[in-house]
Order: structure tokens, then C-alpha cells, then sequence
């Protein structure tokens, strides 16, 4: 009798699953493709100015914006009633700022898991806005600024530079794809290969490869049916319910000094406030006491958001095991 899920390949089915999500192979017929229905950064959209802060300080948003900026750099179409987002990407970190001194969201760039470079400048369009705001780089990444990019000593010879800035037009089919598709291939990885929901989710994933079409937006919405039919399958009354909860482990003083570790504070809550005013059913936990100081200290525009969204029961102080307590 035939199988309702045929035998595959595991090996080359999930290397074909890796490459349907690539920035690296295939990306301009896989599903990284359909990410962003418009893009541009002509200059006559995208102006950038910038100044360097000598000497590696770390210097305040006030004492920043007085300072002489100077120009640098890295179409012609219909975006109004679209998402608008500006993409950002220097390989760092960065902290979007308005121009009177709030801080927005925090970015990361880089093409790993973590890479954030998508600053939603507005939900939308009504055609000719103009939007101003600051963005200040780090020059580390996430894990700081190790040789080789890893755990390693700082690299004293690190430059980092813009590989990206341009507004997009995200292409919110392909991102829910994109999101799903993740889950079921990390199911079709990660779970023990004996296991018949593992070889279901391999199933599924390959499903999804196959119903995808480039330039065809009904082959995403195809694939995002063949996602909701997988997940929608739900374990046993007996298995355990879990709830997920957002937290950012940022440790006080490992692979940056201090002054680093206050700005990563601003970046990472900054963020979390803004996805708590997007998605109010979203908690937020953080356990380090010191870091509530730092930001009280020097981001109290910041600390004033974190306090209202604690006053809502969003952004939840708790305690922790030694390591994620002080």
C-alpha cells in the first residue's frame, strides 16, 4: 500500500530545504526572492548623512546631533497604501532614534539568525512623506567584536560599513511563509529522525519547495496552505503546555565593556517596547536590576515606555538564577 508520505531522501531533502531560504543559493528564484515586492535606494529616496565619533567613545544622543555630518551613500513607482520599511545594514548593531532623542528600535545586521535591518517607517503610505531619524551605529556585532566574527579577542583592525540602506515594500505573504516554513523545516531537522512527525514535517517542507513558483504570489499563498494544514495538527491532551515569553539575555560585562552593555540595554527594550505596541499580547520578562538603572540613568525617555508598558503588564520585571540576575 502506498504511503500518504512518500519515503525521501533525508539528506538531500533537507539541504534542498536549507537552499529554499538561502540569501546565498538560488536567492533570486527561491523564496528569499519574494521577500520585498518593491525596493529602491536611489538617492533622490534614501540621503544619508554621517559622523564618525573619534577615539571610540561612546558619546551621548545630545552631544551627537551637534556634530558636522557629512553625505554618503551605500525608482520611480507606486507606493502608496503599502508597508513601508527602511532597511538598514552596516553588519553591527544600530539604535534608530527620532530627532528630538527618543530611542525607536535597535537593529542588527549581519545574515545570520539574529540579523534585524528592517525599521518599519510606516504602516501606510499615503505617497510623498518625508521621514527623518538617526541611527547610531556600534562597532561590534552581537557577540561583540571578535576575530573572525566568533568568541574570540576584539579585532583592532574592524571597519564596518553600510551594505545596505533602501526602503522596501515588504511582501507580507511571503514573510508568513517564510516564518512557518522555518518552524516545520527546523521540526524536519531537529526532531529524532525516528520520529513520524519529524518525517511528516520533512514531508510537509518539501511540499511547500515544490509549490513555490518565482514572481507567482498564489504559489506562496499555496505553500502557506500546506503550512496551516501541517501545524494546525496538534499533540496528544497529555503532552505539556508551554508558554513563550520574550527575554534578552544581555550579559552585564562579557564581550564588551559597560558603557557598551547600557546601550545594548537600549537597543534590545527599545525593540521590545516597539513589538509590544504592535502586538499587545506580547510579554516581555527581564531579570537584571542593573540594567533597569543604566537605562532610568541614561535613556529616561526609554525608561518612561518601559514603565507604562510595566504598568500594563508587558514588560515584567522578575528574578533569576545568579547569571541573569545582577
Amino acid at each position: 500500500m502506498a504511503s500518504e508520505f512518500p519515503r525521501l531522501v533525508r539528506g538531500i531533502t533537507v539541504e534542498r530545504l536549507d537552499k529554499f531560504t538561502s540569501k546565498d543559493f538560488f536567492a533570486d528564484v527561491n523564496l528569499y526572492s519574494a521577500l520585498y515586492k518593491k525596493r529602491t535606494d536611489d538617492f533622490e529616496y534614501v540621503k544619508l548623512r554621517v559622523y564618525s565619533v573619534p577615539n571610540l567613545k561612546r558619546i551621548p544622543f545630545d552631544e551627537a546631533i551637534k556634530q558636522k555630518f557629512r553625505p554618503t551613500s551605500v525608482g520611480n513607482s507606486n507606493w502608496v497604501n503599502e508597508e513601508v520599511q527602511f532597511l538598514w545594514n552596516a553588519d553591527n548593531e544600530g539604535l534608530v532614534w527620532t530627532t528630538d532623542g527618543v530611542p525607536l528600535q535597535g537593529l542588527t545586521g549581519g545574515g545570520g539568525n539574529d540579523r534585524r535591518v528592517e525599521y518599519i517607517l510606516t504602516t501606510r503610505s499615503k505617497g510623498g512623506e518625508k521621514f527623518e531619524f538617526y541611527i547610531e551605529m556600534a562597532c561590534n556585532g552581537m557577540f561583540g567584536v571578535g576575530d573572525n566574527g566568533l568568541i574570540n579577542a576584539p579585532d583592532p583592525r574592524k571597519y564596518y560599513s553600510i551594505r545596505e540602506a533602501a526602503l522596501a515594500i515588504p511582501n507580507k505573504a511571503a514573510w508568513e511563509l517564510w516564518y512557518d516554513f522555518q518552524i516545520i523545516r527546523g521540526m524536519a531537522k531537529d526532531m529524532p529522525r525516528e520520529s513520524v512527525r519529524a518525517a511528516q514535517a520533512l514531508y510537509a517542507a518539501n511540499e511547500i519547495v515544490n509549490a513555490f513558483q518565482p514572481q507567482d504570489d498564489h504559489s506562496i499563498h499555496d505553500g502557506i496552505e500546506i503550512a496551516k494544514d501541517f501545524l494546525k495538527n496538534k499533540n496528544g491532551s497529555t503532552q505539556h503546555q508551554l508558554t513563550a515569553v520574550g527575554h534578552c539575555h544581555i550579559d552585564t560585562a562579557w564581550l564588551w565593556p559597560f558603557d557598551e552593555t547600557k546601550r545594548k540595554v537600549a537597543r534590545s527594550w527599545s525593540t521590545q517596547v516597539d513589538l509590544m505596541d504592535r502586538y499587545p499580547e506580547f510579554k516581555f520578562v527581564c531579570s537584571q536590576a542593573q540594567q533597569f538603572e543604566w537605562l532610568k540613568e541614561y535613556y529616561p525617555k526609554l525608561f518612561y515606555k518601559v514603565q507604562e508598558k510595566a504598568k500594563k503588564e508587558q514588560f515584567l520585571p522578575i528574578g533569576g538564577v545568579s547569571n541573569v540576575n545582577f
